[in-house]
């Protein structure tokens, strides 16, 4: 995954919804970084392809280049 955007905070804990491919699919994650690995997240990122895992907690992920509008609005919701 390397397309990454900033979606809120929520706790000191950071909401990035994350674009790219898994296993040659389009695929989307919204990710919570640890505030501690942040500095190493988007470092490794810019790299190319990463674990996810390694940098914090998948709150919701699926196929396609980007979530469906329902699922936006729960995150939106539940992280603002």
């Amino acid at each position: 995954m390397t397309n990454l955007q900033k979606t809120s905070s929520s706790k000191g804990d950071l909401l990035y919804l994350i674009r790219g491919k898994d296993k040659e699919r389009d695929a989307w994650h919204y990710v919570l970084i640890d505030r501690l690995k942040l500095p190493i997240f988007k470092k490794d990122t810019e790299k190319g392809d990463i674990d996810i895992l390694r940098y914090g907690k998948i709150i919701r992920s699926g196929w396609g280049k980007n979530p469906p509008d329902d699922v936006m609005s729960e995150i939106k919701s539940a992280y603002s």
